[in-house]
């Protein structure tokens, strides 16, 4: 039941923090183009995914036992939790915003699908070479690690798990495949300067288990979620009580530690010369859904004053600084005028190709795989003209839920197909 009640936790908790924060968010938002909406776009995808997650779980609550698949009891609990969560970031994703939403729904699917091995996932995908990815390899490398200090400790002489470390090693795969996956769309230049240098962080280890203490029956994150009323709870607005035990565990303190690392990277490696000294929008956002809002990180999350610090833009940049290489000014983003964004249905290879072709068309562009089963894409694009980019995307297959907005406001149109 644990997944189950973090799962109705987070989303309450991620919808509120992200509302709460969003207009603020919106006045920092300055990359890929100042259009001033990543805190709109954040909140309509999470609103989107938290609706058809909460149907799902009021499905699941009313099912009838008679309908079940031959899975037993907790069994069969597991694998239906696990459908609800990608279906409802599948249907995010077909209706997701801007690059915050479209990257958010692109983490978290394959975040889901790696944890319960569902299909589509990245190692299915990629197979063996999977394990040659940066991620994946320094969380192998840590595992080893781990489990040889623990078999000398104990004086075994075997790598036998330490308590927790197996789930613990689970959550932080499954963070390594969905930063990899995201690594993938958006280029490694990207990791230090946008939401990615959050997902990075969030692969580590030591996020998950704490080591040089006596770990816990179950992995560090997974203590029962405190009931409305106690001491750790979150309010209707998202905010947190405080937390009266363990705020300040080195586990608590490695992950806040991470947490700042990851968003002050941002603001020192902008991907733009004019956003040097600020912190990324996306990134921001990005934690506050994921991070700040998730229960299982009570006491381990930024203070208000560090959130609203960060939530304020540089007023002049630091001396020295290392923007994005290739990374436009505003006057050169001007260039691409349209966000365009829907679901397209074709063969793996077709998608191949048109992705060269919209890649020399525009920038930003972000794929992701909703179904490979059924050639189901989630296609995100910055383009001069829309016309033109939708000729090229229907023409490889049924092109469905799209949206579009405008670059220079953030205008969204009001029809879509």
């Amino acid at each position: 039941m644990r997944a189950y009640r973090f799962g109705i936790a987070w989303s309450a908790s991620a919808r509120a923090v992200v509302d709460h924060y969003r207009e603020p968010l919106n006045e920092l938002n300055g990359f890929p183009v100042p259009d001033h909406d990543t805190g709109s776009n954040l909140a309509h995808t999470l609103r989107t995914l938290t609706e058809k997650f909460d149907r799902g779980m009021e499905e699941l609550l009313f099912e009838d036992p008679a309908d079940r698949e031959d899975v037993p009891g907790l069994a069969h609990l597991w694998v239906r939790l696990g459908g609800i969560y990608e279906r409802a970031i599948v249907s995010a994703s077909r209706m997701a915003r801007g690059n915050s939403g479209t990257l958010l729904c692109a983490w978290g699917l394959e975040a889901v699908r790696s944890y319960w091995g569902l299909p589509g996932n990245l190692a299915q995908e990629l197979g063996p070479e999977a394990e040659k990815l940066p991620l994946l390899s320094a969380l192998a490398r840590d595992e080893e690690r781990v489990r040889a200090a623990h078999a000398a400790a104990s004086g075994s002489g075997d790598l036998e798990a330490p308590r927790g470390f197996d789930y613990a090693v689970a959550e932080a795969r499954a963070m390594a495949c969905a930063a990899e996956r995201v690594r993938a769309s958006v280029g490694e230049q990207m990791v230090p300067s946008t939401m990615l240098s959050v997902m990075v962080e969030l692969a580590s280890l030591g996020l998950y288990y704490p080591e040089g203490e006596n770990a816990p029956e179950k992995p560090a994150h997974g203590a029962d979620e405190p009931e409305a009323g106690e001491p750790g709870a979150r309010g209707a607005d998202g905010a947190k009580a405080e937390d009266a035990e363990g705020a300040e565990t080195p586990l608590n303190r490695a992950r806040r530690a991470a947490m700042l690392r990851a968003l002050e990277r941002t603001a020192e490696h902008p991907p733009a010369p004019h956003l040097a000294g600020s912190v990324d929008a996306g990134a921001l956002g990005f934690y506050l859904a994921v991070v700040h809002a998730n229960p299982r990180w009570e006491g381990a999350t930024l203070s208000e004053e560090e959130v609203r610090s960060m939530l304020t833009p540089a007023s002049a940049a630091p001396a020295q600084v290392a923007p994005v290489p290739g990374a436009k000014t505003p006057a050169e983003e001007g260039e691409s005028g349209w966000e365009l964004m829907g679901t397209l249905r074709c063969e793996p290879l077709a998608m191949a190709q048109l992705r060269l072709e919209l890649e020399g068309m525009g920038d930003s562009l972000l794929i992701t795989p909703l179904d490979m089963a059924a050639g189901l894409w989630a296609v995100h694009v910055h383009v001069p003209e829309v016309e033109p980019a939708r000729r090229i995307v229907t023409s490889y297959g049924e092109w469905s839920d799209e949206r579009i907005s405008s670059l220079a406001d953030g205008h969204h149109a009001e029809s879509c197909r």
